[in-house]
């Protein structure tokens, strides 16, 4: 690494404590730092890959998926094949899943960014896709097993406001796993509106 390199990280790592603690140092239960060097150190630890995104990073490859999904609760499920590719981007920080799948007579393609908060202690997530112009977010726990529970708000058309939505992701014994949503009726109760089981090709 050149003495340059090394400057232009540093300045950011800095850049980044110094905006970290301007935004925190009104919170009670902040850190106190002895100095900006201890602070900067704390900044680079809490940015740094751990156990949490090697756990994200055994999701990485390639999948078929057997998709299920509920127009309606009530109607039987539409099936579709689809495809995903993950892999692990930012050195390891975050997990990126490309999801396609021919849907309602149309390509479907849906990105998922996925990452452990070193500070905040949770999973986090955002979702796009080309159906939408809004971004989904969520965030969660996992059980250290590569099985997920994310928690969001889902906002659209019917309830611009928002409306809870959750997540699961369960490993199978036979190397499959299992992602469910459930989203949130006109009554307030929850329904389960897509099933996807992912095969490694």
């Amino acid at each position: 690494m050149s003495l340059k390199t090394f400057t232009i990280g540093v300045a950011l790592v800095a850049s980044t404590a110094l905006i970290t603690h301007s935004l925190t140092s009104q919170d009670g239960d902040a850190p106190k730092f002895a100095n900006k060097m201890e602070e900067m150190m704390a900044a680079m630890a809490a940015g740094m890959p751990g156990e949490h995104h090697k756990e994200l990073a055994q999701t990485a490859g390639e999948w078929d998926i057997a998709s299920s999904y509920w127009m309606d609760p009530s109607m039987p499920a539409e099936k579709a094949p689809a495809k995903s590719e993950i892999k692990m981007i930012l050195g390891g920080r975050y997990m990126f899943e490309t999801f396609t799948m021919d849907s309602m007579g149309g390509p479907f393609e849906g990105h998922l960014i996925m990452g452990y908060n070193n500070i905040t202690k949770e999973y986090e997530s955002i979702w796009i896709d080309n159906m939408s112009s809004g971004m989904s977010y969520t965030s969660g726990a996992s059980d250290g097993h590569g099985n997920y529970e994310m928690n969001g708000t889902k906002v659209d058309v019917r309830t611009p406001r928002g409306r809870p939505f959750r997540m699961t992701t369960a490993q199978n014994e036979d190397g499959t796993v299992t992602f469910k949503m459930f989203d949130t009726d006109h009554d307030g109760k929850e329904m389960l509106i897509m099933e996807n089981v992912y095969t490694r090709s």
